[in-house]
């Protein structure tokens, strides 16, 4: 199951349901009557992003119509990438996206006019992404949100305006890992991304 939080509520989806607790009730989507939409349908992962939640599922990226995250448009709301998504990852001005194959950034607020721009020639690793606040992150001069995940060349971070480093690429490799899981561990003046993978 994947979670995001957007004011007090928490939406949720594991490839089967989606849907979203409010006030310790959980809710599913109801059923629109507005002509061509459909409930946002469920995914692997989810996150939010400028109003609207976002839906990996399989090789697509599903986004809901704005403020109204319930509901999608079948015929347009939805990027295609070559192979299976594993990372959704946003940041003030954008989105980092990532496949079994390449790392993407979504740059801008609307998703149907996004353009994927290739930031490296590997994905990520799927439950590995944290988000944190740049000046949090030593040795990096970026500014506002930001996003850190681990890929099989090692531990990736993406800021604003597409600003893609690699950190570890010339120390640290991650190869034939799956899955993983992740957390950003903040003890006074130490900050930790700490991390877990397997097979």
């Amino acid at each position: 199951m994947d979670y995001v939080e957007v004011n007090g509520i928490v939406y949720y989806t594991n490839d089967t349901v989606i849907g979203f607790v409010k006030e310790g009730e959980d809710h599913s989507f109801p059923p629109t009557s507005q002509t061509y939409k459909v409930p946002m349908v469920p995914g692997r992962l989810i996150e939010y992003f400028h109003a609207r939640l976002y839906v990996a599922r399989k090789n697509q990226i599903w986004f809901s119509d704005p403020v109204a995250f319930g509901r999608t448009d079948p015929r347009r709301n939805f990027k295609q990438l070559p192979s299976t998504v594993t990372l959704l990852g946003p940041v003030d001005d954008g989105i980092y996206v990532a496949d079994l194959e390449a790392t993407y950034f979504m740059a801008g607020e609307d998703p149907g006019k996004a353009v994927l721009l290739k930031k490296a020639d590997y994905g990520a690793i799927p439950g590995t992404k944290i988000t944190a606040m740049a000046e949090n992150i030593g040795g990096y001069r970026g500014s506002g949100k930001v996003c850190l995940w681990a890929s099989a060349q090692g531990i990736c971070l993406g800021g604003n305006e597409g600003l893609f480093v690699n950190l570890t690429k010339d120390s640290y490799h991650l190869g034939g890992r799956t899955e993983g899981a992740a957390i950003f561990r903040n003890r006074g003046r130490y900050q930790q991304y700490l991390l877990t993978v397997w097979v």
